[in-house]
């Protein structure tokens, strides 16, 4: 056969060449974290350099963008090179979910719409893979968003059947362990794409489906009867201005009924942290959650704590090399967490008691104080919006409330971290003392200095020239 027939094994491989050799071929480039998705960069329209990745400056001046992705940074060396995105493409299968601007549609639609028959079309109400996605309000007026749903996949749900009068502990016939397995692949779709809500008391249904009990079923058909009846959506708000990672890890210790612990995370893109006095909140969308019970050895609370934050900003990074590509921006990476000596710990060098915490701690420590953290905060754990997935006994209101209003509460409630590091202005008057105080027109002056090792110290560096001049 010289074309690959509806059901081979390597039809997919063979349609994707397809796809993907037409998709090149107008101008889009995958991005690197997710081969199915593309961006059509403006080959005139530049970014703001506002919201352009950090420069990195050395004795010869400043790096160009090609030593900068021999560095293989993937956040500075980005596929966007300066140029504005014009449009993204997510593809599966052949089912395609795309954004773009007129210079989008030009280009990309409409060589598309030459190359291949298209079999229908929509705009600003579409389903894409089973999720509805649509414009709630006019496009760019006053508090309209992107709402995404799963309605139809919701009214398809149905309880798993059993004898009400079997009791818990009755292991499950191959049977109902079919259907049990079947109902939870089900919800699995739903848990891991917008009913974010539920998504605690589905890994723990997933625990028990290697042998299901008539007490499992029950817990399984509850949690059906939950989504049922109060579904969820996702909502993506407009963001203004450069835009950061806001991740919310949290972890439970033991407070599963098998005595497992816990981790969860929320991540979301938010706007700046605002500038002004007494601004705690923020807006921002919902991208990345999820409830997973943790199968390393946790000895202590600050152990499960400290694998869950290690576990989110790892998710944090991959998210900001994919929205490097996706809008050209360096987004900065904050961490809120409900375990204060998780912050008070990464600002000190004190050693850790509890030795199977050291590792964890230094990583901790080595992340925060070297920039790779933007910004590590404690919240409480009304406001820890992971909290509701791992635990029962946590209500995912305050969750609900952030997503459906883009809201984000008491996340900026403490000033920024590497504002508060111990020792700075030592570093100041270090730098004083040690820079040179030549002429020379290549020397760095210490009152030109504005970042030293990553560390952003100008105001610092003016308060100690200052009072230093009014000694002398």
């Amino acid at each position: 056969m010289k074309k690959p027939a509806y059901g081979l094994n390597d039809a997919p491989r063979r349609w994707f060449n397809v796809v993907d050799a037409q998709l090149r071929q107008c101008g889009c480039v995958p991005t690197r974290g997710d081969r199915c998705t593309y961006v059509l960069y403006s080959k005139k329209d530049r970014i703001a350099a506002a919201k352009l990745s950090k420069n990195i400056t050395f004795d010869s001046g400043t790096f160009d963008s090609a030593a900068l992705d021999q560095l293989l940074d993937p956040f500075t060396g980005n596929n966007s090179k300066g140029f504005k995105p014009c449009g993204v493409i997510c593809l599966h299968v052949d089912d395609l979910f795309m954004v773009g601007n007129s210079e989008f549609e030009n280009t990309v639609i409409a060589h598309l719409k030459s190359k291949f028959q298209i079999g229908s079309e929509d705009r600003n109400d579409v389903t894409f893979v089973g999720q509805r996605i649509q414009w709630k309000g006019k496009p760019k007026a006053p508090g309209s968003f992107i709402k995404v749903d799963q309605k139809l996949a919701i009214d398809e749900l149905r309880e798993v059947s059993f004898d009400k009068h079997l009791t818990d502990n009755v292991v499950c016939n191959p049977s109902m362990h079919t259907e049990y397995r079947s109902v939870l692949g089900q919800i699995n779709w739903l848990q891991s794409r917008t009913q974010y809500h539920c998504c605690y008391k589905f890994s723990r249904c997933a625990s028990q489906q290697a042998a299901p009990t008539i007490g499992d079923c029950r817990a399984l058909n509850k949690l059906v009867r939950m989504i049922k009846a109060q579904p969820v959506f996702l909502a993506f708000h407009p963001l203004k201005g450069a835009n950061r990672i806001v991740g919310f890890p949290d972890a439970s210790y033991k407070n599963n009924e098998d005595k497992s612990s816990q981790r969860a995370l929320t991540i979301f893109l938010a706007e700046t942290r605002s500038q002004y006095d007494g601004e705690t909140s923020s807006r921002g969308s919902l991208v990345e959650y999820e409830s997973h019970k943790i199968t390393a050895t946790t000895m202590s609370t600050t152990v499960a704590e400290l694998y869950s934050l290690m576990k989110c900003f790892g998710t944090m990074l991959y998210l900001k090399g994919l929205w490097a590509d996706l809008s050209g921006e360096d987004a900065e990476l904050h961490l809120r967490t409900d375990a204060n000596n998780l912050v008070t710990t990464a600002k000190t060098t004190h050693q850790p008691e509890q030795k199977e915490t050291i590792h964890l701690i230094q990583m901790l420590r080595r992340e925060s104080n070297s920039g790779s953290i933007d910004d590590l905060a404690h919240v409480i754990s009304q406001y820890c919006l992971s909290d509701a997935l791992t635990k029962h006994s946590a209500k995912p209101d305050e969750l609900i409330k952030a997503v459906e209003t883009g809201v984000l509460q008491q996340v900026d409630l403490h000033p920024p971290f590497r504002s508060l590091l111990k020792h700075k202005a030592f570093l100041c008057q270090w730098l004083c003392n040690t820079l040179p105080t030549t002429n020379h027109p290549r020397a760095i002056r210490p009152q030109n200095l504005i970042t030293f090792l990553g560390e952003h110290i100008w105001e610092e560096m003016q308060s100690v020239l200052y009072s230093s001049s009014g000694r002398r």
